[in-house]
């Protein structure tokens, strides 16, 4: 099983190019979408051609995800269904479920995002996500709030 901090260092360095190359994405607002499909395209770049990822290559990249084994994905406390901006996992399979990422760009509330990860990453739901992640795209860097196990682990 791959470590939080593989999973980390593969996020950091996915946003960190997105502000190096797409900056105007996040300048312009407003491109929530766009900027995490470059993230993703980032990320599952690094994963076929970066050596620290080489663990991670079978798995999947997949943004606005919203698939699970018995059709669409469904938070437990609401029987409402969720879709994931951008989740790291192997498909048709819960058993896999690395990484789940929420993106706002500054600004926009993210209460339901941080909500919706503690379900995702709970140990006793379906999902069991290792990783959670808000990220706020601010003018200047990102910020993350990370979950594991539905609790806030850390901010920065």
């Amino acid at each position: 099983m791959p470590t939080v901090d593989l999973l980390k260092a593969l996020l950091f360095e996915s946003v960190a190019k997105l502000y190096a190359n797409d900056y105007y994405l996040i300048a312009r607002g407003g491109m929530e979408n766009a900027c995490q499909t470059r993230i993703m395209y980032y990320m599952q770049d690094m994963l076929y051609n970066d050596p620290r990822f080489v663990s991670l290559q079978h798995y999947n990249v997949d943004c606005e995800y919203n698939k699970s084994q018995q059709g669409v994905k469904e938070l437990p406390c609401s029987n409402r269904y969720v879709q994931i901006d951008l989740v790291l996992h192997i498909r048709n399979t819960d058993a896999n479920n690395l990484l789940a990422a929420e993106f706002k760009l500054s600004g926009n509330d993210n209460s339901y995002d941080i909500e919706k990860l503690k379900n995702l990453t709970d140990s006793n739901q379906q999902h069991r996500y290792l990783l959670g992640v808000a990220v706020e795209l601010a003018q200047q860097q990102a910020m993350y709030t990370f979950i594991q196990n539905a609790e806030i682990v850390a901010n920065n």
